[in-house]
């Protein structure tokens, strides 16, 4: 087993078997990091003009029309195929809990397909009317 210390190390073609953090733990396989971790995530605050909180490999936000919104990623995924996990706050509105429509013009609009590139969402009450959401956070897995 060999244990790489230097801060100033390139290493190219290495095969890894496992990875560890600096303690020592937390080890992980290179297939978990390829095919399981969230490939971007995104914390976003949809009222007014959309703005990231927090975020990983989310380079900006569109700002489709109210309550609809594109995320673009800063490296393009492997493919199109990917699961994107969401969830919101309640409205502050007073209107009631709100839902996540992924990849809709708006909420009741028509089908825009994800890319590589970016994914649409369409925040909305529970009428189906388009309502801005102060809390809006998805993670997106996808493989190779």
């Amino acid at each position: 087993m060999s244990t790489l210390t230097s801060t100033d190390l390139t290493v190219a073609d290495a095969n890894i078997t496992t990875l560890k953090d600096a303690s020592g733990g937390n080890s992980s396989i290179p297939a978990d990091i390829f095919e399981g971790r969230a490939k971007a995530w995104c914390n976003l605050n949809g009222v007014g003009t959309p703005a990231f909180r927090d975020s990983f490999n989310c380079a900006s936000i569109t700002d489709n029309a109210a309550a609809d919104y594109t995320v673009n990623f800063a490296s393009a995924l492997a493919n199109a195929n990917y699961c994107i996990v969401t969830g919101n706050g309640s409205l502050a509105s007073g209107s009631g809990h709100a839902h996540i429509t992924l990849n809709r013009v708006n909420a009741t609009g028509t089908h825009v397909d994800p890319t590589t590139g970016a994914f649409r969402l369409t925040c909305a009450d529970a009428a189906g009317t388009t309502t801005e959401n102060k809390f809006i956070y998805a993670a997106v897995f996808c493989g190779a």
